[in-house]
């Protein structure tokens, strides 16, 4: 019979008015993997926060090996075997293998430190065997900086494992892997379920998931729904639950487009890359990873080839910088960028306010009154007038979003604009992308929640890396249609077949 490690019990979680987890429960068993899949947004990470540490609970209980604690931190979660391992590596690029994971290695027994002479063979074997096991080509003295993403990110779990690991909370780790190092993390969980090790796996990735999983819960609107195991999990069939247990939608606004507004041609290696934008239209681009938003920025700040050609309206833009976005008529909202826009010494006011609303508006009454509107559109808890570093991370979000939208542009390009937003406010967000849309704006939205993208995009185009896969007019496709022609396009790029991989870098399309 397993042995229940540790619990949480009917935890709830909120930041300002915004529900994260509601009455939330999960028990992670020895030697057993816990799946939660969900939308961006939805509570997912936090759940990992929670369980790691990071998060303290508002309401609830955690438990571990049967005994409930008050005051549960990193610290604590640590010193019982509790890692967690997210999208962003914990390794110092700086140091070398050898030095990252001498930060991690616990003695042998507490009565038996080990001494210096002794915990450097052991950490040399360790890494040794480890890096030969699972085929990491890296020694123990290379240097972290010099290794691609994915052998960072497996040399993770091996971090975990000199913790003492007994829980592991992986937090969408495998978002921007490829194939090899996506099955070598497969073999790795493998192990460690056998080693007793309990997992929280949490991922929108369903192969991984299905490969993974021993229980899977769908997260919603901070609930946890259990999907039931019959001999199996069918992934037409989690599907199916994501798409039908979603109420939310975004609303479409219909509005005959105009003129074309923005174009960007491209040449790369074994085809092109072309995408035309027209006034009062939006389109939605989506993949299957969180790193689309970062290959699209590449593709318009990247290296540029001499037949690279960008063009707003009837302007020929010779050099697209990323710092004079505005200055060519183009409003980039990132989160990734998020920090080079946002000054903490500062007022809410005087962060949401971009330079072509201060120039125009020389009165302060005025500014404030601007302000405040999107303040109350966007149900932002915080007045013109306080710092912008006392607002929660969501709410800081949605300035940014504000700051955005004033921004004096034509065309306007949102990397997962909702993403950790309450939805209420998504709702509010739609209504102001819809109100650019009416102004006769070009819009494109970045983002992997396809409900989002399925409400309110007129087209829909699908990515994987610099490539459009598909182009969709979104009146003939279904969202279950969609997210199986991603899968599925997913599976053809992984492929190691030379034929299968000319034809997904053509962007072969079979359209449903």
């Amino acid at each position: 019979m397993q042995h229940s490690i540790m619990e949480i019990r009917n935890v709830g979680k909120r930041y300002s008015d915004a529900i994260v987890l509601d009455d939330a429960s999960i028990k992670l068993e020895q030697g057993s993997a816990y799946c939660v899949i969900g939308y961006n947004g939805s509570g997912k990470s936090t759940l990992a926060k929670i369980i790691s540490g990071e998060c303290a609970i508002d309401s609830g209980s955690v438990l571990f090996d049967g005994m409930e604690y008050d005051h549960w931190n990193t610290r604590l979660a640590v010193s019982l075997g509790v890692v967690m391992i997210s999208e962003y590596s914990s390794l110092f690029p700086s140091e070398t293998v050898y030095e990252n994971m001498q930060h991690s290695l616990i003695s042998v027994g507490k009565n038996k430190p080990l001494t210096l002479l002794t915990q450097r063979k052991r950490l040399l074997r360790e890494i040794d065997e480890f890096t030969k096991h699972y085929g990491i080509s890296c020694a123990a003295h290379d240097l972290v900086r010099e290794m691609n993403n994915g052998d960072r990110v497996l040399l993770e779990f091996l971090r975990a494992k000199l913790l003492g690991v007994r829980v592991l909370a992986v937090d969408e780790i495998d978002v921007a892997l490829g194939n090899y190092h996506k099955e070598t993390i497969k073999r790795i969980l493998k192990d460690f379920k056998r080693d007793g090790v309990s997992i929280l796996y949490i991922s929108h990735k369903l192969d991984m998931v299905l490969t993974i999983a021993d229980s899977i819960s769908l997260i919603q609107y901070g609930k946890l729904v259990e999907i039931q195991r019959k001999d199996g999990f069918e992934e037409n069939e989690i599907i199916e639950i994501m798409f039908r247990t979603s109420m939310e939608r975004a609303p479409k606004l219909y509005k005959k487009r105009g003129e074309e507004i923005f174009t960007i041609h491209r040449k790369l290696p074994n085809s092109d890359f072309s995408l035309e934008l027209y006034e009062g239209e939006i389109v939605g681009i989506v993949g299957m990873g969180h790193n689309d938003s970062m290959e699209f920025h590449d593709l318009l700040f990247g290296s540029r080839p001499k037949d690279m050609t960008v063009s707003v309206g009837n302007r020929r833009i010779k050099k697209l910088d990323p710092q004079k976005t505005l200055e060519n008529g183009i409003v980039f909202m990132s989160a990734e960028f998020m920090h080079l826009s946002t000054f903490a010494s500062y007022s809410v006011c005087q962060n949401m306010l971009p330079f072509n609303v201060v120039k125009k508006e020389h009165s302060k009454e005025r500014r404030n009154q601007i302000c405040q509107r999107y303040i109350n559109i966007l149900n932002i808890k915080a007045t013109p007038s306080a710092l912008i570093d006392t607002l929660s991370l969501g709410h800081q979000r949605k300035v940014f979003i504000a700051r955005s939208i004033l921004s004096k542009g034509e065309v306007f390009i949102f990397d997962n604009p909702t993403d950790s937003i309450d939805s209420v406010s998504k709702i509010d967000i739609y209504n102001i992308i819809n109100e650019l849309k009416t102004q006769g704006k070009g819009i494109i939205i970045i983002s992997n929640d396809l409900q989002e993208i399925m409400g309110i995009s007129d087209r829909i185009i699908t990515m994987q890396g610099h490539h459009i896969t598909g182009r969709f007019e979104n009146n003939g496709i279904s969202g279950k249609k969609l997210m199986n022609y991603l899968r599925q396009e997913e599976t053809r790029n992984a492929c190691s077949n030379p034929i299968c991989l000319q034809d997904a870098e053509k962007g072969t399309v079979k359209k449903h």
